[in-house]
This record gives C-alpha cells, structure tokens and sequence, in this order.
C-alpha cells in the first residue's frame, strides 16, 4: 500500500472537482483503500480527492498588488 503524502489536519490546496482552480482545504482522513483524501473546504464543504488534486500550500506564489487604489 503506497504511503500518504499528506496528514491529517494540514492545511493545503485542493482542485474543486470539474475545475481547474484550486483552494485551501483541510486534510480530514486519508482511505487507503480508496486511496483518497477527506478534505473540508474553507466554506464547510467536505469532498473526497485524490492525492493528485491536492498540493501544498508552498507550490502556489502569492501574487502581490500593484494596484494603489484600496478595495471598496
């Protein structure tokens, strides 16, 4: 049985299904069986994803804002 990358609890970045676009989710379990992850997104959402649509935090860069206006 493959080792799991991630652990319970971590905080990293999971693909919304059907998207390409990633978020910050929580590791909740891990079924080895299936070999997928439980994660919970920021809005209370729980999904279960493979390992290959979850990616640490450090793997994206913060963009900064160029912009000298102030959000409304």
């Amino acid at each position: 049985m493959p080792s799991r990358k991630f652990a319970d609890g971590e905080v990293v970045r999971g693909r919304w299904p059907g998207s390409t676009l990633y978020y910050e989710v929580e590791i909740l379990s891990y079924d080895g069986k299936s070999q997928q992850y439980t994660v919970k997104y920021k809005d209370g959402t729980e999904l279960e994803l493979k390992e290959n649509d979850i990616k640490p935090l450090a793997s994206f860069k913060q963009r900064k804002s160029n912009s000298a206006s102030s959000s409304p």
